[in-house]
């Protein structure tokens, strides 16, 4: 069996057997212990979405690491990457829907753990900033 694209999983995942197995319920047990290591094994995780309350998280959890200097830099609008961010969401075309369907199926367990990531990132905004 071709494994799929769910790269995210298998990063987070680790080195287990398991997390490099192909078939579906292996996979599945895949996704929910990378949540298990997000949830309990990083003390930060950004989402590039959110990169300007990523990095204040950043800050907030590790001050030493990221201090205010180098926040300010990094949230600055004309950082290098948010000239990048700006241009990518200004220069590109939409997808279609069918390409849209067939990357969603791709990556069907890297969206689940992407949402939970997502609500962990709001829930840690909440408590933290």
């Amino acid at each position: 069996m071709q494994p799929d694209s769910n790269e995210m999983v298998r990063y987070f995942c680790g080195h287990a057997a398991i997390c490099w197995n192909a078939e579906p319920v292996a996979r599945k047990a895949a996704s929910l212990l990378a949540w298990e290591h997000l949830w309990t094994k990083y003390a930060w995780v950004g989402v590039l979405e959110h990169w300007n309350e990523s990095f204040r998280l950043l800050h907030a959890a590790l001050p030493s690491y990221m201090p205010a200097g180098a926040l300010q830099i990094a949230m600055a609008p004309t950082s290098d990457i948010a000239r990048n961010v700006a241009k990518k969401e200004n220069d590109l075309a939409p997808p279609g829907e069918a390409t849209l369907a067939a990357v969603r199926a791709d990556v069907a367990l890297d969206l689940w753990l992407y949402q939970r990531v997502l609500g962990l990132h709001r829930n840690r905004v909440r408590a933290c900033l």
